[in-house]
């Protein structure tokens, strides 16, 4: 049981815990203007959190610190005009990021022994790689996106506006202030 325990720990620093600051990061800066000031303030401090777990030294944590306010000026920026291979990269990017390690690493190795150039074995993975997001993106992903959003929209409703239910919520009377009826009234 506890090798289980240390097993799904070891997963979740290696893979959630490097990573979340930037993901928060971009969902907060998607939801800037809905979103409450502590949250701001929390979300950029595990920001920080993030960027210093992955900076080396004070030069490398400014650098990816110095992303948020760049990626917030970029993406406020009403006259931008994004050339339409980065949108359809951005329309496909998650199903690519799925696919690409484990399609590209199978590709490359398993047809080593036929396809002896490794350029024309990396083109072919990236080809295949893009090919397969395109599928599932057009297939699945946005498909039930909508029903995905509208369940984590409401979560994070709920969520966000936690703590001003808390701070509305009617005091508990105890019960010895609670009225109660005399035994003798029939």
């Amino acid at each position: 049981m506890a090798g289980g325990i240390v097993t799904a720990t070891q997963s979740l620093t290696t893979f959630v815990a490097p990573h979340s600051g930037f993901f928060l990061m971009g969902m907060l800066i998607y939801r800037w203007q809905s979103t409450p000031h502590w949250l701001k303030l929390l979300a950029i401090a595990v920001f920080a959190g993030a960027c210093y777990s992955f900076g080396r030294d004070w030069v490398e944590f400014a650098i990816l610190f110095a992303l948020f306010p760049l990626s917030k000026l970029v993406l406020d920026w009403k006259s931008l005009w994004v050339p339409a291979p980065i949108v359809f990269i951005g329309f496909i990017s998650y199903p690519l990021y799925l696919v690409h390690n484990n399609i590209g690493i199978v590709l490359i190795r398993q047809s080593a022994w036929d396809i002896p150039s490794e350029y024309t074995r990396i083109m072919l993975a990236i080809m295949l790689s893009l090919l397969l997001a395109t599928i599932i993106s057009l297939t699945v992903e946005h498909r039930f996106r909508k029903a995905l959003e509208r369940s984590i929209e409401r979560f994070f409703s709920f969520i966000v506006g936690l703590p001003s239910r808390l701070r509305s919520a009617p005091a508990v009377q105890p019960a010895a202030d609670v009225a109660r009826p005399s035994p003798d009234r029939d």
